[in-house]
């Protein structure tokens, strides 16, 4: 009677046993790594092209006939010529070592030169049929600022209307406003206490 209750001892504490394990499998939280993410995907390997969703930048713009063309803008001939007729002349150039600009080297600038107006754009590497805005001089007072500002305008205007753009030091008068960074601005070349050029543009790096 003895060695069978021995017996029985011994498979209950073996069913115990199997039991605790099997709950301890269960309960096991699965800390194995997954798979990781391709890190090649996830790397930009370069701007897409300067936002112009930030609305500080509709400042840096300029306007005729009711229609605006903005700086980091998307601009191609076939909108351009939309806006202020067909281009007087064009010339492109795309970055190669020689021009010392290494961040660009295959990219291409193209410049369009209307009356009073040149516009240079640029494209990027990623998206090389699609180009924007870096740079827009007015020299003709047809073209205007959001705010009205034209060449010809006096110093007191662009002073009432910018009352943030500043003299820039040790110029002979070049008044500049920065809307959101240094990286993007409006610069009024001033002659004979009025507004001679206006430059708008967003540095290359």
């Amino acid at each position: 009677m003895k060695i069978i209750s021995k017996r029985i001892a011994v498979v209950l504490l073996a069913i115990l046993c199997i039991t605790y394990l099997a709950g301890c499998q269960i309960n096991t939280v699965d800390t194995t790594p997954k798979d990781p993410i391709n890190q090649e995907e996830k790397e930009v390997k370069e701007e897409e092209k300067p936002t112009a969703g930030n609305t500080k930048l509709k400042e840096l713009a300029i306007q005729y006939e009711g229609k605006s063309l903005q700086i980091s803008g998307d601009a191609n001939e076939e909108l351009l010529q939309d806006l202020f007729g067909a281009a007087e002349e064009k010339k492109t150039h795309t970055y190669t070592a020689a021009d010392n600009m290494d961040p660009h080297i295959g990219k291409t600038t193209v410049e369009y030169r209307f009356p009073g107006l040149i516009i240079r754009t640029i494209n990027t590497l990623v998206e090389v049929n699609k180009f924007y805005v870096y740079q827009m001089e007015v020299s003709d007072p047809k073209y205007t600022t959001p705010r009205l500002i034209k060449v010809g305008d006096s110093v007191d205007k662009l002073k009432e209307e910018y009352p943030e753009a500043s003299l820039v030091p040790d110029s002979d008068g070049y008044y500049l406003y920065n809307p959101v960074d240094h990286f993007d601005a409006m610069g009024f070349t001033i002659v004979d206490n009025k507004i001679n050029k206006i430059k708008i543009y967003t540095l290359l790096e």
